[in-house]
C-alpha cells in the first residue's frame, strides 16, 4: 500500500508540474514523440494529434501554427508508463471507456469495497494498451482492440471496440454552427465508437449493461467555464452532488442550459439525465477567445442510461446519465462527457456512439454570441449574464 500511494503521488506531481502551464501544440508533439506513435489528421485551419498506443486517445488539437495545444497531455504518467497508479492519467481530449463508473454494476470496483476515492481503480483493459491501427487514408484512422471486463457482480463482457477517427468537412462544421465569418480559426475530429459483443452471452440487464462512456480533457483557464444545455421535462434538470455539492458562486441555471466554473481548483461534477439531455454541450474561455462544441449521440429518452452516481444503492441504476462536466480539483484539465444507452446487445449485436469535438475563434468577436447561441441552442448573452462568479459592478 505505501508503494501504491507514493507511486500515485508522484504521478500527480510529475502531471501537476509538468502541465502547470499551456505548452504549444508543437511543444506536445515533440513530447509524444519521444514516449509513443503520434498520427496527425489535418483539420480546418489546425491539426489533431492521435496516439493509439495510449488507448487510442485524440491527445491534443491546435486552431494553427505555432498555437497552443488544447488538449491536456498527462506527462508525468507518459513519462512514468509502469507506475502502480489507479489511473493513468494520460490526458486527452477523447478518450474511450466503458461505465457505469459506480453503482451496482460498476467497473471500477472490486466486491465488497465501499465506492471511495481511495479504492476507485480503473479496469487494465481502459488504463493501459494499444489499439491497432487497421485502416487509414488522407482524412481519417481506423482502429480496434479487442477487450474483456467484468462488473461488480461478475459479469465477464467480451468485446470489440472500434474507433473511426477523422477529419470533419467545413460544410459538416457549418450544419452545425451556421456559416463561419471570414477569417474564422477552427479544427475538430468526429469519431464513430462502435461496441460489439463477441462473447457467447446476451448483455441484459440482470447481469448489468455497459455503456460507452467517452470523455475529453481540456485545458481551463480562470474564467473558463462550460456549457450544458437541457431540454424541458420535469423534475432536476441538472445535478451537482457527485463529490460534493457544487456551490452556487462555481454554478448556475439558466432557461435551458448550466454553467459551470471549469478553472481546475475545486473539484466538482455536473451531470444531466436522459429525461432532460440534449445531444450538444460545450465550454468557452474568455481568455483565449476559443469555444469548445461538442455533438454526440443519438439519445433515447425512453432507453436505459446507466447512472453514474457513486454508491451501491443506487434506487435507479437504469436510469442515468447522458451529459457530464468534470472539473479537476488539482491537475490542470477539465472534462466534457456523454454516455450512450446501456447496451443490450446479443452475441454478434454491435453500437456506435458518435461524437464531433470542434474548437474555433471567429476573427471578430463580435460575431461568437450568433456562433454560440446557434450551436448550443441557447441564448449566449444570458449565458454569459449567468455565470455567478463574475462581478459585472
Amino acid at each position: 500500500m505505501r508503494i501504491f500511494l507514493v507511486a500515485t503521488l508522484l504521478g500527480v506531481f510529475l502531471s501537476c508540474s509538468l502541465d502547470s502551464s499551456p505548452s504549444s501544440f508543437e511543444d506536445d508533439l515533440v513530447f509524444l514523440g519521444k514516449h509513443t506513435e503520434v498520427r496527425i489528421l489535418e483539420a480546418g485551419t489546425g491539426r489533431v494529434a492521435i496516439c493509439p498506443a495510449l488507448q487510442g486517445r485524440v491527445m491534443t488539437t491546435t486552431l494553427g501554427p505555432n498555437q497552443p495545444g488544447l488538449g491536456f497531455v498527462g506527462r508525468g504518467f507518459i513519462q512514468q508508463p509502469d507506475s502502480e497508479a489507479s489511473f493513468h492519467n494520460h490526458g486527452g481530449e477523447e478518450r474511450f471507456w466503458i461505465g457505469p463508473e459506480s453503482g451496482p454494476f460498476s467497473f471500477y470496483f472490486e466486491p465488497g469495497q465501499a465506492h471511495s476515492r481511495d479504492l476507485w481503480r480503473v479496469p487494465a483493459a481502459l488504463d493501459q494498451g494499444s489499439f491497432e491501427v487497421v485502416a487509414s487514408s488522407r482524412n481519417s484512422f481506423l482502429l480496434e482492440r479487442r477487450m474483456e471486463l467484468t462488473n461488480l457482480v461478475g459479469t465477464s463482457f467480451q468485446m470489440m471496440v472500434k474507433r473511426e477517427i477523422r477529419s470533419p468537412s467545413l460544410q459538416e462544421v457549418e450544419d452545425l454552427v451556421g456559416p463561419l465569418p471570414e477569417g474564422t480559426v477552427w479544427t475538430g475530429f468526429a469519431t464513430a465508437n462502435a461496441v460489439r459483443n463477441v462473447g457467447k452471452v446476451a448483455w441484459k440487464r440482470e447481469g448489468g449493461m455497459p455503456c460507452i462512456w467517452m470523455a475529453g480533457m481540456f485545458r481551463p483557464g480562470p474564467k473558463a467555464f462550460a456549457i450544458l444545455p437541457f431540454g424541458p421535462g420535469e423534475g432536476i434538470a441538472v445535478f451537482r452532488d457527485y463529490f460534493e455539492t457544487v456551490p452556487d458562486d462555481r454554478f448556475a441555471l439558466g432557461d435551458g442550459f448550466a454553467v459551470f466554473l471549469t478553472d481546475a481548483k475545486r473539484e466538482g461534477k455536473l451531470g444531466i439525465l436522459r429525461d432532460r439531455a440534449v445531444p450538444r454541450m460545450g465550454a468557452f474561455d474568455p481568455d483565449s477567445g476559443i469555444l469548445t462544441l461538442i455533438f454526440f449521440g443519438p439519445i433515447e429518452p425512453t432507453a436505459p442510461y446507466m447512472a453514474q452516481h457513486w454508491g451501491l444503492n443506487l434506487p435507479e441504476p437504469f436510469h442515468g446519465d447522458v451529459v457530464n462536466s468534470y472539473n479537476s480539483g488539482g491537475d490542470p484539465f477539465f472534462e466534457l462527457e456523454s454516455s450512450s444507452p446501456a447496451l443490450e446487445l446479443e452475441p454478434g449485436q454491435a453500437r456506435i456512439h458518435r461524437s464531433m469535438t470542434l474548437h474555433l475563434r471567429p476573427a471578430d468577436p463580435a460575431a461568437l454570441p450568433a456562433i454560440a447561441s446557434r450551436a448550443l441552442g441557447v441564448d449566449w448573452k444570458s449565458v454569459l449574464a449567468a455565470r455567478p462568479w463574475v462581478d459585472e459592478s
